[in-house]
């Protein structure tokens, strides 16, 4: 009997510590962790190229990053991202169009599944009522 008792103790404290587990990958991942890492990928749209886009977890888990990107059509360009969000497996991050006359904004859309990446992006135009947009596709490096 006593042997009962405790091999069902241990069955107790092992099935705490695998929800304990689970509850802190769950949020790891809410908060954007398996976004953290580089991605490469390609967009099109009005114009298309190529882009490696590198994003970090701060010790206060926000996210940072930057996106270094190469036009077929224009010349390269590194920009930081204002913001990136996080929920479920969906993201959005936002930069600064670098040199842009007037200033615009590109918006990056995606869903996440494993290791590759799709969505859309949207630029904006100060001033403007329409930008352009197309699709992208990444890959975990």
């Amino acid at each position: 009997m006593r042997k009962t008792v405790s091999g069902f103790v241990f069955a107790i404290l092992i099935c705490a510590v695998c929800v304990c587990y689970a509850e802190q990958d769950k949020g790891k991942r809410s908060s954007g962790g398996n976004l953290v890492g580089t991605w490469i990928g390609t967009w099109e749209g009005d114009g298309g190229g190529k882009f490696q886009m590198t994003i970090a977890q701060e010790a206060g888990q926000k996210l940072v990053g930057e996106i270094a990107a190469q036009p077929a059509d224009a010349s390269s360009y590194t920009a930081k991202f204002k913001s990136i969000s996080f929920e479920g497996n969906q993201m959005t991050a936002k930069y600064d169009f670098p040199g842009a006359e007037p200033r615009a904004e590109v918006i990056i859309e995606g869903t996440l599944k494993e290791d590759t990446a799709q969505g859309e992006w949207t630029i904006s135009f100060t001033g403007r009522d329409n930008g352009d947009k197309g699709s992208w596709q990444a890959r975990r490096k």
